[in-house]
């Protein structure tokens, strides 16, 4: 992803901006290479896709907006290229602002910000979806937040009341989860876990699912 970005311009879609990124500039250096670093065709053909990715770097890549379209795209870019040129590696884009923000690309220069993330099973069929559809490895990052965060939105959906936040806080963030420690497992162990959950008891989660 972006590893720098110039002035955020706001569009009249409240979750689309327009500004220039900047990757590995050795590297990221032509259209063909950036489209397909950040997944340009399938994030304008899979909207579904595209709420996954900008959910994970939203929560979990420190992105708060994904690139969707570059220049060859967006013929009008080209005039921002002509007339600010940002050296070698950037590119104007237009940038996409994940729902789960609050106030979209206007919330972008406030001073604290707010999420409206999904809930368990909207993050479980998340997690069904792109191990479907994108990739069925263990390993892969999206795959291994996505099953980590269904299994922490549970327990915050069901623990009971008496359970002090603080303490929940520290054992649901501060120790590692199933999903950590059984490295033998398959995606479909990982879904079949998460579907299980409904028929276990909490207090047997928070011991069993978190060390």
């Amino acid at each position: 992803m972006w590893k720098q970005h110039s002035k955020i311009y706001p569009t009249s879609n409240p979750n689309l901006i327009i500004t220039a990124i900047c990757g590995f500039p050795n590297l990221e250096d032509t259209l063909e290479i950036v489209n397909e670093v950040y997944k340009i065709d399938d994030l304008n053909t899979d909207k579904k896709f595209r709420e996954i990715y900008s959910y994970y770097y939203l929560l979990h890549g420190g992105r708060h907006f994904i690139p969707i379209a570059f220049s060859d795209r967006i013929p009008k870019l080209e005039k921002l290229q002509a007339l600010k040129p940002m050296g070698k590696g950037w590119f104007w884009c237009i940038g996409y602002v994940s729902t789960c923000l609050e106030g979209g690309a206007n919330s972008l220069n406030a001073f604290s910000r707010k999420l409206n993330t999904p809930l368990f099973n909207e993050c479980l069929e998340y997690l069904e979806y792109h191990t479907k559809h994108y990739e069925s490895s263990t390993t892969n990052s999206i795959n291994s937040c996505l099953a980590k965060d269904c299994l922490r939105k549970y327990v915050y959906e069901n623990a009971p009341e008496k359970l002090d936040a603080g303490r929940r806080f520290q054992l649901l963030y501060n120790n590692s989860t199933i999903f950590d420690l059984n490295h033998d497992w398959t995606m479909k162990d990982w879904l079949d876990h998460l579907h299980n959950l409904k028929n276990r008891d909490i207090y047997e989660i928070l011991v069993n699912d978190f060390k």
